[in-house]
């Protein structure tokens, strides 16, 4: 919390359980005194006390933020074509060519999605957010919590966008064959 126009640190300028400290960048602002930042800089640039996200760190989060959103929203995309290739395949069973390009669209989706995530650099900032020890322990089990979950993201989505490419020409070599051949008399 940053301290307004002040230049010296009184005991009554932060609550309790903080400290006032002195930044070059932001001037005098309040620390928590509980816990102790593996890198004070890194967490500085990371919690943009101005509000102005003038810092490297605080650019990399808000591009990871932004990206990851879009990711999701291209993998909930790539699920929609899935139900459409599911549906696909009981209403319309010899439309091979439709529901071959419904998963070729599924699986590029998903590939977009995964590219994404992963070129935004989140691997790296999770990484980088982990060492600098940012918050207290509650946050820094959030922290760890968040890694795994990015990883399995990444798992799944990559395993999804191969198999949609895989389901690809076997919807159109199959299709429309499942239901039998018709003998003629």
């Amino acid at each position: 919390r940053g301290l307004g126009g002040q230049d010296q640190c009184y005991t009554y300028c932060c609550p309790q359980g903080y400290f006032c400290a002195r930044s070059p960048i932001v001037g005098l602002y309040c620390q928590d005194g509980t816990v102790n930042c593996g890198n004070h800089n890194w967490c500085r640039d990371f919690a943009d006390i101005p509000g102005t996200c003038a810092t490297v760190v605080c650019k990399t989060h808000q591009t990871v933020l932004r990206v990851t959103a879009w990711s999701f929203i291209l993998a909930a995309i790539g699920i929609v074509m899935d139900l459409v290739d599911i549906i696909a395949i009981f209403t319309l069973p010899d439309a091979v060519i439709f529901k071959s390009a419904v998963n070729i669209f599924s699986s590029l989706v998903k590939w977009i999605a995964f590219g994404a995530i992963v070129g935004a650099g989140t691997t790296q900032f999770l990484s980088e957010l982990s060492e600098a020890q940012c918050f207290n322990s509650d946050g820094m089990k959030l922290v760890s919590d968040s890694g795994g979950m990015f990883l399995s993201y990444c798992t799944v989505q990559v395993i999804s966008a191969i198999c949609s490419l895989l389901l690809a020409p076997l919807s159109a070599y199959y299709g429309g064959k499942l239901q039998g051949v018709p003998y003629v008399k």
